[in-house]
């Protein structure tokens, strides 16, 4: 995905999370020191539920709480809300979390996020930009190359599948 795109769409993201921020009515208060753990469960449970925009309300009060931005509170509530934004077929805010988490840098070398990633593209039938946000990666685990080689092979795609194979193999990961 380019580079322009993944900025188009990770400012409309930040533009939506401060529309909700501003319509929120039950997050007035900003949050205590120990509350980073019950908003971390909020967002899981607001994006099992599916309903993404309070859980993008959330996030964003989460990422004020954090003194800093790269905290490991952040990985989890990322792959929540790209696994909401797959199953609503939300790829604006699919596309937006992917530019937030490289803006963040949690993509290289976090393997639940790659893998979030990998699923949201494989699942609007864009295989080769899930497969090069699992190459891009820096992750030495098989289960980002177990989403992208089914989905290949889903598609017909046997070649692809076989490269892909291949390349994971090139990187020393066995498969599982």
């Amino acid at each position: 995905m380019p580079c322009t795109t993944l900025r188009q769409n990770f400012r409309s993201l930040v533009k939506q999370i401060k529309r909700c921020s501003q319509r929120s009515q039950s997050w007035r208060r900003p949050p205590r020191a120990n509350q980073a753990e019950r908003l971390v469960a909020s967002i899981r449970h607001l994006s099992s539920s599916h309903r993404i925009a309070a859980a993008l309300v959330a996030f964003s009060h989460l990422r004020r709480y954090l003194s800093h931005p790269l905290s490991r509170h952040l990985d989890h509530p990322i792959s929540s809300l790209l696994a909401a934004a797959t199953y609503l077929r939300s790829f604006s805010h699919g596309s937006g979390l992917h530019a937030l988490s490289f803006f963040l840098g949690l993509l290289p070398a976090n393997p639940f996020t790659v893998s979030r990633i990998a699923a949201f593209y494989a699942a609007f039938g864009l295989l080769d930009s899930a497969r090069a946000a699992v190459e891009d990666s820096s992750t030495a685990l098989a289960f980002p190359w177990n989403i992208v080689i089914p989905a290949y092979l889903e598609k017909g795609y046997w070649q692809d599948a076989i490269f892909s194979y291949g390349m994971m193999l090139e990187r020393g990961i066995k498969p599982r």
